[in-house]
């Protein structure tokens, strides 16, 4: 929230660089910490749906602020005497708009309890419990609780000890987590690849593909590009446990090759700006990357470290995944 309002009001580009790192950092963090936090709170049987929703909150995110940006559009200002009144957008006023929910997060961060879980590998069982039963709504004493009760006792008793989680030197748990091999590798290697296809660059510059490939309202079209992506990973929070993630990640990956190369060939084409009978190839392109994205990679990568690793290296493996990631 600070560092947007010192980027509303920044009158140096020094200022820009260092508060946009500043934001960068705290979403860096937050998007690690999320996944884990949603995992330890979430009901088994939603754990998935939940998960998967986290992915579906940056997509409409996404769609808001593209919307804004559109709203905002101004050449004011601007040295580029080719500049009109729809060619830049305002990113001071973006800027004061992402101060919303930024702020509002803030807010009711403190109106959220610590997770059970992490309290019961601290051994704080009676904070677990009160914490549990501010989760889900229901009185301690209820059936559905039961189970759950009895896993934060077993969790509470077998970290209690001197050996308990909340004791175990950073280095052991290093140790733990390169122990973690074969986990490390699939977390690591999926977000890697979310980004190596190109996504960031794809989402910046849409709007630059459409208006190469001839289109007049290539803002709008961005939009909607994000529009389905959020409707696309609205599905994925009913498949992602009906299906199971390993499908979904095949179907993922197959959809995206098959949707940056058809967009790579576009661009083969028109090379010498001939291909205007294939506009609509681009536009195609990048629905089909943007929608198997959702469907799989986008929202499965948040959820693999917290359901591959231990407890004990749950945080530490979700950061090490999230720097991969960024």
């Amino acid at each position: 929230t600070i560092s947007y309002l010192i980027i509303a009001l920044a009158n140096s580009a020094a200022l820009l660089v260092v508060f946009r790192f500043i934001a960068g950092v705290g979403m860096g963090i937050g998007s690690f910490v999320t996944g884990v936090y949603i995992s330890e709170i979430a009901p088994t049987h939603l754990r998935g749906v939940l998960g998967a929703g986290n992915q579906l909150c940056f997509a409409l995110g996404a769609c808001v602020v593209y919307a804004i940006g559109m709203g905002t559009r101004t050449g004011a200002d601007s040295s580029d005497p080719a500049a009109t009144s729809t060619t830049f957008c305002d990113w001071r006023a973006l800027s004061y708009y992402c101060m919303i929910p930024s702020g509002l997060l803030f807010f009711a961060m403190f109106l959220s309890p610590e997770t059970p879980r992490w309290l019961a590998t601290r051994g704080r069982l009676d904070e677990a419990k009160n914490s549990l039963v501010a989760v889900r709504g229901l009185p301690i004493d209820d059936k559905q609780l039961a189970a759950e009760v009895k896993v934060l006792a077993d969790v509470s008793a077998s970290r209690s000890g001197e050996n308990g989680s909340n004791n175990m030197p950073f280095k052991d748990r290093l140790k733990l987590l390169f122990s973690c091999k074969r986990q490390c590798i699939i977390a690591c290697a999926v977000h890697s690849f979310a980004q190596f296809i190109g996504l960031n660059a794809l989402a910046f510059y849409q709007t630059s593909f459409f208006q190469l490939a001839g289109l007049s309202n290539a803002d709008l079209m961005s939009l909607t590009v994000q529009l389905v992506t959020a409707v696309s990973n609205l599905v994925a929070c009913f498949l992602v446990d009906r299906l199971g993630r390993r499908p979904l990640l095949l179907w993922s990956g197959l959809g995206m090759a098959v949707g940056q190369f058809l967009l790579g060939l576009f661009f083969y084409l028109d090379r010498d700006g001939t291909a205007t009978n294939l506009s609509w190839l681009p536009v195609l392109a990048c629905y089909i990357v943007q929608i198997t994205m959702a469907t799989g990679v986008g929202p499965i990568r948040w959820m693999l470290s917290a359901e591959l690793f231990p407890d004990e290296v749950r945080g530490l493996a979700s950061s090490m995944a999230t720097t991969v990631n960024w």
